[in-house]
This record gives structure tokens, C-alpha cells and sequence, in this order.
């Protein structure tokens, strides 16, 4: 109960700090080990070398972007897509307060195509901003805003990658939103 009343009131702060407040939070998150906790983040560790370049899409505060920048090192690259203003600002916080110099960033939603789509932030029961339900497309309780889009290219020359990470609920088609 206790952690919904906090999540609430961070909530209704000024923008500005409520990013703050919530960059703590995650940078004490990302402080410790969450191999332990979370199993594919321990599985992954199969599939991605040192050297390699990989693509996080969705990659929210960069819980995933922390762990993928460690395993490709320094060698490597790994880029971040995160297309919530928001979300994208403590993805951005998290990768400076933690020196991911091998991390790019994208604030782009990924598409069949470039251009722009409206993307919208679901609200939650007690109306709060639910930012793991994010969705290309308006919602009925939410004001929806307008993102670029891109597109990865399925062979994309010298920087292509030997992983696309795509952890998302919505898939975008040049016409629609797609459930994943």
C-alpha cells in the first residue's frame, strides 16, 4: 500500500521532479545485480558477445540497455529505442550516470517506414500515467502525441546487428497498431 501511495504522489509532481525522483529510484535499481531476478536477462548472456551490435527496442529506463551495454563492452555497440518523452529522458539519465559510452539513443518509435505516428499513454484506475502500456495509437483515456518513426532496415551495411531485442506490446504496420 505504502508503494502505491509514493508511486502516486511522485505522480502529481511537477514534471521535472518527478523525473528526478524517479531517476533515484531507478539508478538504485540498476545499482544491483538484477540477474538474480530477472532469467532472461541471465539467458541472454548465450546469445550476445563482446564486439557485437544490438538493438533494444523499447528499451524504457534502460534496465535491458545496462545489462546489453555490459555484455558487447567496449568493442561493441548497442543502441536504445525508447519513443516515450518521458521514459526516454531517465533512459538518458540512467545511460549518462552510468558511463554506457558503447550506447546510442533513439527517441523514435520503430516502424515499416519513416515518418510520424501518434503514440498515447494508457491511465491506470486511479488515473495515473501507465508508461508499460504505452501504444502506437489514441486511447480512449489518455491524450495521445505525435512521434517520428523509423525504420530498421533488414540489412543495414556496416552497422548491422547481430541482435534486435523487440519488447514491446504493440508491433507498428504502416497502416495500424498491431497486438504483439
Amino acid at each position: 500500500m505504502l508503494r502505491r501511495t509514493i508511486s502516486g504522489v511522485v505522480e502529481k509532481l511537477p514534471l521535472r521532479f518527478s523525473l528526478s525522483v524517479k531517476a533515484h529510484h531507478y539508478a538504485r535499481l540498476l545499482s544491483h545485480d538484477l540477474l538474480d531476478r530477472d532469467f532472461d536477462l541471465r539467458g541472454i548472456r548465450v546469445l550476445v558477445r563482446p564486439g557485437e551490435t544490438v538493438v533494444d527496442v523499447g528499451a524504457n529506463v534502460g534496465i535491458w540497455t545496462h545489462h546489453l551495454s555490459r555484455l558487447v563492452g567496449s568493442g561493441g555497440r548497442e543502441w536504445s529505442v525508447e519513443p516515450t518523452p518521458e521514459t526516454f529522458a531517465l533512459l538518458r539519465i540512467n545511460i549518462e550516470r552510468f558511463n554506457l559510452g558503447n550506447v546510442i539513443t533513439s527517441d523514435r518509435a520503430v516502424s515499416d517506414e519513416d515518418g510520424s505516428v501518434s503514440m498515447s499513454v494508457p491511465k491506470d484506475a486511479r488515473g495515473f500515467r501507465n508508461y508499460h502500456l504505452a501504444q502506437i495509437g489514441v486511447s480512449s483515456n489518455s491524450p495521445s502525441f505525435k512521434i517520428q518513426s523509423v525504420f530498421i532496415p533488414r540489412n543495414p551495411g556496416q552497422h548491422r546487428p547481430e541482435l534486435l531485442f523487440l519488447r514491446t506490446e504493440h508491433l507498428l504496420t504502416r497502416d495500424r497498431a498491431l497486438s504483439a
